[in-house]
């Protein structure tokens, strides 16, 4: 009798120390799988389909053990089904429940006889159904034209899409987690690739920019609810800030709802690790070859929206007074919120529109545009360059970071169909990602605008195929 108690005991414990191990979100985990099997049937998840919680044991590279879940709709069942390869059955994978019969147990026993085979359970298919060993480290992005067309010629993206990270106020500065970079790179390789997966995309940006915080007037704030952004108009203005025809209505990069919509902020602030002039060591070093030798007393930032280029101002000059503006007072609210993380005494966001600023004339050293003016018609920007100058102090820098402007007809014409997509801006239907890009070189000109403002001492540096600097002074 004691042997068999024994024996009990032991087989308790080993159950024991396989299932109760550590759990971890599964957010970028990396290991070897040990087993999976499906713990219940949960209603619909962000996406808007009932998904199964797919439970799994895995083995660190450190060599612990621990606990995750992934959730998946039966759809992704079947597409793990048809991918895997053709001889499985053989090695004795179960047949796929159809959609109907489904059930947890049925689920549980075809996972199952997959993990069971060492070679199914660690392949790569495998991972990227759990959601596991992939993130964005190592990839280039946009720092030149090689590193652009190795993203969408080479660089691998999983089969499934990653677990999606539980956003709020409290981590909506927490880096990058690989379901957003999935999102990401899924915007330039299913667009530029794949057009006929659009929609599939499309489905996917919303349901997660629906689901992350919308930075919103604070209760605490007291805003009258016919004017929910008064919380961030600049000082002394008593009515709304005025928006473009265009804002709103043809957003750029695929954006649901443009800037204006909150949910776009997370997105747009995972920028900083992909765009050359939103990374703030290249705008520390950049900015200080351009103005570091100046001391200026006040900086504006127009179209400030994640607020980069501010807060190096901020840390650069720290004797100086820097504003931040942009059209988007969810921006603003993540600037501010942002600045309560890091030291910026300094610096001080509003929400203003650059064609119609609420300042003085001549009140600034420097005024800086970074990826604006590319992202509205030519005669907003020349609106917006107006302003600029109006603000600008006698002898003061105008300092911008756009796209290179062309000087050749025919390098601009496959630069434009490239971001256009061949469609115009002003037309109703599908867009390209930079729906401005057209006028901007073809009417807009930058350099030579610039030019015929009287703007003297004008440099031109094209950096990549995506950024250039461009740098004047007023008379």
């Amino acid at each position: 009798m004691g042997k068999f108690l024994a024996a009990a005991l032991f087989l308790l414990a080993e159950l024991f120390s396989v299932r109760c191990v550590q759990f971890e979100p599964n957010l970028n985990l990396h290991g070897t799988t040990q087993d999976a099997w499906v713990d219940t049937l949960l209603p619909d998840d962000y996406r808007g389909k009932p998904v199964y919680r797919v439970v799994f044991d895995l083995t660190t590279p450190e060599g612990t053990t621990i606990q995750s879940e992934v959730h998946r709709q039966y759809d992704e069942f079947h597409t793990l089904n048809k991918k895997l390869p053709w001889l499985s059955a053989l090695a004795g994978v179960k047949p796929l429940p159809t959609a109907e019969a489904a059930s947890v147990p049925d689920l549980t026993q075809y996972l199952q006889s997959i993990v069971k085979n060492r070679d199914l359970r660690t392949s790569r298919l495998m991972d990227d159904f759990l959601g596991i060993n992939w993130n964005c480290s190592g990839v280039g992005w946009f720092k030149d034209t090689t590193s652009f067309m190795t993203l969408l010629t080479v660089t691998r993206l999983p089969d499934f899409v990653p677990e999606r990270p539980n956003i709020t106020l409290d981590n909506v500065l927490s880096d990058e987690y690989p379901m957003e970079c999935f999102l990401y790179m899924s915007a330039f390789k299913h667009n530029y690739l794949d057009k006929q997966s659009i929609p599939t995309f499309m489905h996917l940006f919303e349901s997660y920019t629906e689901q992350m915080p919308k930075f919103e007037a604070l209760p605490t704030a007291r805003v009258p609810l016919n004017q929910p952004d008064q919380d961030v108009w600049p000082p002394g203005v008593t009515s709304p800030i005025e928006m473009p025809y265009h804002y709103a209505r043809v957003p750029v990069h695929f954006l649901p709802g443009g800037y204006v919509n909150g949910g776009n902020v997370r997105i747009s602030y995972n920028g900083r690790t992909k765009f050359n002039f939103l990374k703030e060591d290249v705008l520390r070093s950049w900015y200080g070859r351009l103005v570091g030798h100046l001391k200026p007393k006040t900086i504006l930032d127009v179209g400030t929206g994640n607020c980069f280029s501010a807060f190096v101002f901020g840390e650069m000059f720290p004797q100086s007074d820097v504003i931040g503006v942009d059209l988007a007072a969810p921006f603003i609210r993540f600037c501010r919120l942002w600045k309560t993380h890091r030291p910026a005494p300094n610096v001080k966001f509003y929400q203003d529109n650059g064609e119609k600023l609420h300042f003085p004339d001549s009140t600034f050293d420097v005024v800086n545009f970074a990826y604006v003016l590319h992202e509205m018609p030519a005669e907003n920007a020349q609106r917006a360059l107006a302003e600029a100058w109006r603000v600008l102090r006698p002898g003061g820098t105008l300092n911008v970071i756009e796209p290179p402007y062309f000087d050749n007809p025919a390098e601009r014409l496959p630069y434009v169909e490239f971001n256009t997509w061949g469609h115009h801006w002003n037309t109703t239907g599908e867009h390209g990602p930079e729906p401005y890009i057209e006028e901007f070189e073809n009417t807009f000109q930058l350099p030579n605008h610039m030019a015929n403002m009287g703007l003297k001492n004008i440099t031109h540096i094209p950096c990549s195929i995506f950024d250039a600097v461009y740098i004047a002074q007023k008379p």
